[in-house]
């Protein structure tokens, strides 16, 4: 057998090197895909947690100072009271009541939300925290 001497074509060892390199190039690709996904999902959920409680906070600012003091030191957030807690798989919530530095007319109130996570884990996050008076609003 005799070989041309311009012979064109690419031996088989050089497309296996080839294929190798993109399988590698591809499998980082979808690496780097997945994990953004993840934090999507995560951005995701933190942010219709803040939904959750800027609902809650809005409701307490517009809510009589008796129907907040008659609370008690703490009440449990449920969809019927705050429909926005639907927006989290198995969320729930709770806003604690606490005097603010010692003045009984003054209420620290504190929105923590637990919800199950896109990844199945418990997460947890204390959303909210404002300071609420008998006259209104303070922060």
């Amino acid at each position: 057998m005799v070989k041309a001497k311009n012979a064109e074509g690419f031996t088989l060892l050089e497309v296996l090197v080839a294929a190798l390199i993109a399988t590698i190039s591809f499998v980082g690709i979808y690496a780097a895909g997945t994990q953004c996904l993840k934090q999507i999902w995560s951005a995701r959920e933190t942010s219709r947690a803040a939904q959750v409680a800027d609902y809650e906070v809005e409701n307490l600012c517009t809510t009589p100072w008796s129907n907040i003091t008659a609370h008690g030191s703490s009440y449990m957030i449920s969809i019927s009271n705050n429909p926005a807690l639907a927006l989290l798989n198995g969320g729930s919530g709770t806003v604690q009541l606490t005097p603010f530095a010692g003045n009984t007319n003054a209420i620290q109130a504190t929105v923590t939300l637990t919800w199950t996570g896109h990844d199945g884990t418990l997460k947890t996050n204390t959303a909210a925290t404002i300071i609420i008076s008998e006259n209104g609003f303070l922060r």
